[in-house]
């Protein structure tokens, strides 16, 4: 369990292995002799008990009363293979807020991947397992409610890549989307906005070049295409790529988001290029064009106070509110087994010679001037961890609010899952995948990581078992009252409340409710109300008699030693009956339940009732009668046959026991004592 217990913490996760299989075991104590403690709405008095049929991201939910005061604690239980996070550095300067992750194994193919959305501690609000070949990127919220995460591959019959999945403010599926008349849907980027409209990226085979294409695409509100942007139609960009020959992927586009002045910013690994594309008509400009290029070959800016002039095979790219460029820059390695083509920077001195490497990550801000014949970026802001390299994938954000802090997903370099930092570069809080031990279990990393405010919009779930049967309780019964709660969200449950207390009122006849009401900490709330009637007692008595024969048992109540009949059977297959007569000897109304012996080997039993097989009812103890007045009764014929086998001298009692709806007693019982004779 993590993280290490704290009075303070409320909220805590457990990891799990397959053979944890839906099991939790809570234990919890105080100092406290009177103390008292709830698990999930339901008292404990030993302060121990095994939750079972759990799944990944359900929460247990614990209250502690005692001379200290009132405390809740929730325990998120984690879905098999979700690794245990840590919080290496957290201070009083984070921002609020979760941050939205998505988590893999990049070099485990067989390894379950996770959306989630965890605290300050790294404890998940929201978790969702994929089992190979399944996998999710890109989780974000939507900015109107919900969220959205690329989730591969498709399903879609004759489509290619991936569904961006658009999720409710409980991270529900509402839709998933797709380019429009196009084979691929890349993973890396959406924009998906609440009219329906949105932009989505593609990495699209091309026919006619053998080359994969760079797809930027807009689509309505209707699903009509607004625009398609594809590199093909921008020959310089083929010439501008650093990747090898051999790599069909000139581009690698990354990023895309929507500029103050609505054009797209768009970030391309393979080209270490940041493009500005013209989105609408613009001085001269028509939709679709390339208005500067910043990095790259063909840079349209100067790099001023940057070692290294510019990005190089960079994975983020945002437009900050005053216009600077934020960029999470990579950098590229050697060539190298797993990406053979990966020296990917411009050589400073000489921009259109072979590309190099550059073995370090780093966050940069440019401040652009393109108020000059001379356009020039100018280095504002560099961040960078010494030996820290992410190969591939990550970002950078600004976190929303008043902070000024800055998010940074370290993806592949996994030192850190993620680093918050503040204005001045301080790190004020980290995230890490402290279960990882190097090479025999290597840290999960996520593609990016994106801090927001994630509200719990679910509502708490509330288990409610009330005694009886039917909706009726039996007079002066106990009438024990069983109910719990469970929440999902992130707030935790923090109150679970019965108006009837743990038992209902059986002492007067008539209709009764119980109400339990489950409440969190967003005020989330779930209420359940059960109606019940409460009637008198049963008076149970069963009579028996072989047709013509005289009852047995009348008044009689107990066993049905002294309360049976004798039947032989000679011939194989053929029915004989006995009668047995279900009456009611109290003095007011109640049904009653009918079990009854089965048949075996050597004899057929079967029950019927107003000419109804009821067997199987009877036999599984779950037969009721209709309501018996004082003195009313009902019939239930068994129906007997030899089969074929058994031999003379076989015999089998059947009882049948006339019980009270609920509970055991008091009863009452007969028999028929069957023998194969001749």
């Amino acid at each position: 369990m993590y993280p290490a217990y704290d009075p303070a913490t409320e909220r805590y996760a457990a990891t799990t292995t397959g053979a944890t299989d839906g099991r939790l075991t809570v234990e919890v104590t105080t100092a406290d002799p009177a103390g008292e403690i709830w698990i999930d709405g339901r008292p404990d008095g030993n302060g121990r008990a095994t939750v079972t049929g759990l799944e990944g991201g359900d929460e247990v939910a614990v209250f502690i009363e005692d001379a200290g005061g009132r405390a809740v604690y929730s325990v998120v239980y984690l879905p098999v293979g979700f690794p245990e996070l840590g919080t290496p550095t957290k201070t009083t300067s984070v921002a609020p807020g979760d941050v939205l992750l998505t988590l893999s194994r990049f070099d485990r193919t067989d390894a379950p991947t996770f959306e989630t959305s965890v605290n300050v501690d790294g404890v998940p609000s929201y978790v969702r397992s994929s089992e190979p070949p399944y996998s999710s990127l890109d989780l974000k919220p939507n900015g109107y409610g919900g969220y959205t995460v690329a989730r591969q591959p498709t399903d879609t019959p004759g489509r290619l890549g991936a569904r961006i999945v658009e999720l409710d403010g409980a991270f529900r599926e509402v839709r998933s989307l797709e380019t429009v008349g196009l084979q691929h849907t890349d993973t890396h980027d959406s924009i998906v906005r609440e009219d329906g409209s949105r932009i989505l990226t593609g990495y699209e085979p091309n026919a006619d070049s053998g080359l994969t294409d760079a797809v930027i695409q807009e689509v309505g509100p209707d699903g009509e295409i607004v625009h398609t942007w594809n590199s093909a139609d921008h020959p310089g960009l083929r010439a501008a790529s650093l990747a090898r020959e051999s790599n069909p992927d000139y581009m690698h586009i990354n990023s895309i988001e929507v500029m103050a002045d609505g054009h797209i910013l768009a970030s391309f690994r393979h080209t270490s290029q940041v493009l500005k594309i013209a989105w609408h008509t613009r001085d001269g400009d028509a939709v679709g064009d390339i208005i500067w290029r910043l990095g790259g070959r063909d840079s349209d800016f100067e790099f001023v106070d940057d070692p290294f002039a510019g990005p190089c095979a960079q994975h983020t790219a945002n437009e900050l509110p005053n216009g600077n460029i934020l960029i999470f820059d990579n950098g590229s390695p050697t060539p190298s087994g797993l990406f053979p083509d990966s020296e990917l920077c411009v050589d400073p001195d000489d921009p259109q010679g072979e590309a190099i490497g550059r073995n370090h990550t780093r966050v940069t801000e440019y401040a652009l001037d393109e108020s000059s014949a001379s356009a020039t970026a100018t280095l504002v802001r560099s961040y960078r961890r010494e030996s820290w390299f992410a190969l591939f994938a990550g970002s950078v954000r600004p976190v929303p609010g008043e902070s000024g802090n800055t998010l940074i997903g370290w993806a592949s370099a996994r030192q850190a899952i993620a680093t918050e930092i503040g204005p001045d570069d301080e790190v004020v809080w980290e995230l890490r995948d402290v279960g990882a031990d190097g090479a025999e279990r290597p840290a999960y990393f996520s593609y990016r990581a994106v801090k927001a405010q994630v509200p719990d919009a679910v509502d708490p779930v509330v288990d409610l078992r009330v005694p009886g049967v039917d909706g009726e309780v039996v007079q002066g019964s106990k009438g024990k009252v069983r109910y719990s709660c469970r929440d999902r969200g992130g707030s935790s449950l923090q109150e679970c409340t019965s108006d009837a207390g743990r038992r209902v009122d059986t002492s007067t006849l008539g209709p009764g409710s119980v109400t339990v009401t489950a409440t969190d900490g967003a005020g989330n709330s779930s209420t359940i109300t059960h109606d019940y009637t409460v009637v008198e007692r049963l008076r149970p008595d069963a009579w028996i008699r072989r047709p013509g024969k005289a009852w047995q048992g009348k008044d009689v109540y107990g066993r049905a030693k002294t309360q049976s009949v004798g039947l032989g059977l000679r011939r194989v297959g053929r029915d004989r009956d006995v009668v047995v007569a279900l009456q009611n000897d109290g003095a007011g109304t109640a049904r009653a339940r009918v079990r009854g012996t089965r048949g075996n080997a050597d004899f057929r039993v079967r029950y019927r009732a107003g000419g109804r097989n009821v067997t199987d009812a009877v036999v599984a103890g779950t037969y009721r009668t209709g309501r018996l007045g004082s003195g009313a009764r009902e019939r239930l014929r068994i129906v007997v046959s030899r089969r074929p086998g058994s031999r003379a001298g076989d015999e089998r009692t059947i009882r049948v026991r006339m019980l009270p709806a609920q509970g055991r007693d008091p009863r009452d019982a007969v028999a028929a004592v069957v023998t194969a004779t001749g």
